[in-house]
């Protein structure tokens, strides 16, 4: 991409000398006439080339060379993409807290003040801008065409923004924010207005010069926006009449006008009497305002933004619409209102992002690397994936089960609590270093419940210093029972957040039981990157989110070797206990096959404390060590388990006894259990945002669709699958085939007329089929399978997916990375008979 020196030296005199290259990377180019045509920018009788501007997604404009004249009379400088849904630009990294009109004056304005900013492709697309976007900003002209100020008032009122014109004195009578930057304008200096201060004031920027067809639509609007702002009819006149006196229009064609601009389509009245019931003004304010309830903040929002003056909702409505009523008459309302309209604003922002296309999906690798997670270290991209896959479903399903913990253990200062925070939207993200008082207290309940992702930085201090029982209890609660602030009974609250720890320690877990609730991510001598997780925060939560879509869970299946690779990661930051060496070194002495030994023996050898002495602590501190989930002995062979005997021979007394460490069920080559490969939900070429899981057939796979679901049903999966990007139609399922035994097993083939009995069979002429189906029904999910037809040897690889009922046909996954449809009477469980 370039620009030619024309389209440079325009940049140049519009943005600075900063500008082109900002604009270059934002995707602006020069388009040669061709180009133009080719993308889609047409006027009817015109043909040049021009300068690409690109917005979000596939949005984009044209800035023509040689504009022709439109049908007013003026010549038509820009072009919009056509078929195209209109997105702003976005100009510098994080969250953007200023918009203005067009690309240009938001590189300006980015260059000006250092913040984030956003380009809106027209003055009337405030709805597509960023929830954090605070500050709008227009031309100096906006202030007088109606169409505009009007669009920018409504979008005060939606938004709750404070709102701005570029001063004419300093950029122009048209100028912008380009032009208020070269002519060295002062951005502090800028006046800041609510929608109704400038609602009130607007009035005061006209003449009686104000172009003619403008005067009556701008009094309509006036009044209208009255209406909608809840300022009363009285309220809407004075404002009109007083518009009407400033632009030379007669005052009773002005009151004609704000009479019938204001009148309620639907006959509800539109004012409160001054000293209202309360009835009275919960209809006022349900007229008059978007009042909601932030579920997760706990916050009254009013036209979607926080209430921050609730404490004076009666000086509010006092100074707003003269009203008088009691300080908590008022904020009972307000309350009141919003608690019959809640919302969750996680499950708000995931609904959001599926109706956005400019996503794109993420591999883990690259999500994963920006916490500092090594490549290939797999096991904690896994662990990584599965854990924002439960933030996901607990954001938009409260309290759902998610029972862990994921720990960062790196170095000093790398990053891990930012890293964390960047994930997270302002206000959703909340930690603590220390818990003064209990896990049950009510203050914290109330802290940990208005976050979505809450962090136990320097987690040891949390974790070493409370019961592991009492830790693992509060990690897997889905619901908190406490009583909220102000409230006089206990209330169930379902859990909102999820958790993480960050430390910088080695032993941070004390639980000797295995510690499966808390997954160790290790990224020391990573690089994290936070600006990078928050620059692309909504594709990481639409990946994650497409991954759920696919079928990815958020935990691991007992006995899996994910989960037993976790709990060994576990085991290694666990603290340590100094009596661990001596004990291990008695019971190695042992023979693995032999009676074992009595506790107070073990304590006497490898202690050695006066067995009269002992107390319970140590007995039981002995105990809780050799019955620990990675003790082992003899080469990590046996275990120990305590049993009640006569060691030695005397009277019954505790103490331990060897148990060989069992082994997995072995398959035909001597893998380990019955699943060996990655995890299938993750697709590296994938780029399509949102694809729907679909089976992905090729070769053999699609003649077998053919046979089973006919080929015009075949065919249209394959197409719609496979599209014009062949990158596309790949699901990320990659499971390698995995060995099992009884390949030797064959079925039976069904005997020939000749071969059968003389014997007619009992119901009809043919023999009875076998019960395939409870057969199939009997396969564990995600079990090994074998496909055994008739002269053909068996084929492993499969696992069960899905037994489908009634139908005479099985879902399996396959060896090449997809799924496939297969009968059921060639279904057998691995290794099983026939």
């Amino acid at each position: 991409m370039s620009l030619s020196p024309e389209h440079r030296d325009h940049l140049l005199n519009e943005v600075g000398e900063a500008g082109p290259a900002i604009a270059l990377e934002l995707g602006a180019r020069s388009l040669s006439a061709e180009e133009v045509r080719t993308i889609g920018f047409r006027f009817k009788g015109w043909r040049g080339s021009g300068l690409l501007l690109p917005f979000g997604g596939d949005f984009a404009q044209c800035r023509l060379d040689d504009p022709p004249m439109g049908p007013d009379g003026k010549p038509v400088r820009y072009l919009n993409r056509p078929k195209a849904k209109q997105q702003p630009v976005t100009v510098g990294d994080g969250e953007p807290t200023l918009a203005t009109e067009g690309f240009k004056d938001a590189i300006s304005l980015h260059l000006l003040t250092g913040e984030t900013v956003q380009g809106l492709p027209g003055v009337s697309c405030t709805r597509l801008l960023a929830p954090t976007v605070k500050q709008i900003v227009y031309d100096a002209d906006a202030s007088l065409n109606p169409a505009v100020w009007g669009a920018l008032i409504r979008a005060g009122l939606e938004r709750g923004c404070r709102l701005s014109f570029f001063p004419s004195d300093v950029a122009g009578h048209k100028g912008g924010a380009s032009e208020f930057r070269l002519a060295g304008g002062d951005f502090g200096a800028l006046r800041w207005r609510s929608a109704r201060e400038l609602l009130r004031e607007i009035s005061s920027l006209w003449s009686r010069n104000l172009r003619t067809d403008w005067k009556p639509q701008a009094l309509r609007s006036i009044a209208r926006l009255a209406n909608e702002a809840g300022l009363g009819d009285m309220t809407a006149e004075l404002l009109t009449t007083e518009a009407a006196k400033r632009i030379g229009v007669r005052v009773g064609p002005a009151r004609t006008i704000a009479a019938k601009a204001a009148a309620p389509k639907d006959g509800t009245a539109a004012s409160c009497p001054s000293e209202p019931t309360k009835q009275q003004l919960q209809s006022f304010i349900r007229g008059t305002y978007a009042v909601r309830l932030n579920e997760l903040s706990g916050r009254v929002e009013l036209n979607g933004a926080p209430m921050d003056a609730f404490d004076f909702a009666d000086t509010f409505l006092a100074h707003e619409h003269g009203l008088e009523t009691t300080k908590q008459a008022a904020k009972d309302t307000f309350a009141y209102v919003a608690a019959a309209n809640p919302f969750n604003p996680i499950a708000a922002y995931f609904k959001g992002l599926r109706q956005r296309d400019d996503l794109k999906l993420l591999s883990i690798e690259a999500i994963a690397g920006a916490f500092g997670v090594l490549p290939g270290d797999t096991l904690s991209q896994e662990l990584m994936a599965r854990h924002l896959a439960g933030a996901y479903l607990r954001g938009i399903e409260p309290g759902y089960k998610h029972d862990q913990m994921l720990l960062l253990l790196g170095d000093q200062g790398q990053g891990k609590g930012e890293c964390i925070r960047a994930l997270a939207g302002a206000g959703w993200y909340d930690s603590a270093t220390r818990i003064p008082k209990h896990l049950e207290d009510r203050e914290f309940l109330q802290k940990l419940n208005s976050a979505w992702l809450f962090e136990f930085d320097e987690a040891e201090k949390t974790l070493l210093g409370r019961d592991a029982a009492e830790m693992k209890g509060f990690t897997s609660r889905t619901v908190d029972r406490y009583v909220q602030k102000w409230a006089t009974t206990c209330g169930e609250h379902p859990r909102r957040c999820v958790l993480f720890g960050s430390s910088n320690e080695v032993e941070v877990l004390n639980d000797t039981t295995g510690s499966r609730r808390f997954w160790v991510v290790d990224v020391r001598g990573g690089t994290m990157r936070p600006d990078w997780i928050r620059h692309h925060r909504d594709s990481i939560w639409a990946t994650v989110a497409t991954w759920v879509d696919w079928g990815l869970r958020n935990w691991v299946p007992p006995n899996h070797p994910t989960a037993v690779a976790a709990a060994g990661r576990a085991a290694e930051a666990r603290l340590s206990h100094v009596w661990e060496g001596p004990i291990r070194k008695v019971l190695e002495q042992l023979l693995p096959d032999g009676e074992g030994i009595g506790q107070d023996t073990l304590i006497e050898q490898a202690l050695g404390q006066d067995i009269g002495k002992v107390d319970r602590r140590v007995q039981m501190q002995v105990t809780r060590i050799v019955r620990a989930s990675d003790f082992t002995t003899h080469g990590e062979t046996v275990r120990w388990e305590r049993k009640r005997l006569r060691y030695g021979g005397g009277h019954s007394r505790w103490g331990y006894v060897p148990a060989l460490v069992p082994t997995a069920p072995t398959c035909s080559n001597q893998f380990q259990g019955d699943w060996n490969g990655q995890m299938p939900w993750h697709d590296r070429r994938l780029t399509a945002p949102f694809q729907l899981f679909q089976p992905f057939f090729e070769g053999e796979q699609e003649k077998e669709i053919r046979a089973l679901q006919g080929a015009e049903r075949a065919d249209a999966y394959v197409s719609h699958m496979r599209g014009s990007d062949p990158e596309n139609g790949w699901n990320g399922w990659n499971t390698p085939k995995i060995p099992c035994t009884g390949t030797d097993l064959t079925v039976q083939p069904p005997l020939g007329r000749s071969d059968r009995s003389d014997q007619p069979p009992p119901t009809s002429e043919r023999r009875r089929k076998p019960n395939h189906r409870d057969r199939v029904a009997a396969i564990p999910i995600n079990s090994p399978v074998e496909i055994r037809r008739d002269g053909k040897p068996p084929v492993n690889g499969h696992r069960m997916l899905d037994h489908l009922g009634r139908s005479e046909n099985c879902h399996l996954t396959d060896p090449s990375g997809g799924t496939v449809l297969k009968p059921k009477s060639w279904i057998w469980p691995c290794g099983g008979g026939s």
